[in-house]
């Protein structure tokens, strides 16, 4: 069978992605409503920091794309 075929939680995890591969793959059974709930607020900040870093490189990556760019005569 082909590896992406198998669910999340029967596919090795990727190397360098341990962490995140972790937390998709966690049974969620056991937490309760509550922590749930804050699961999703702590999860929902670390997606905005994610797209802040993210947009960030962006802009810098656009700065020095135009700092080296040279526009011949």
């Amino acid at each position: 069978m082909i590896e992406d075929e198998l669910p999340l939680s029967l596919r090795p995890a990727p190397a360098g992605n341990a962490a995140l591969q972790s937390l998709v793959r966690e049974d969620l059974t056991p937490y309760s409503v509550d922590d749930l709930a804050a699961r999703i607020v702590a999860l929902e900040g670390e997606v905005k920091r994610v797209r802040d870093t993210l947009e960030s490189k962006k802009n810098r990556l656009s700065e020095a794309q135009a700092l080296f760019s040279f526009k011949g005569s």
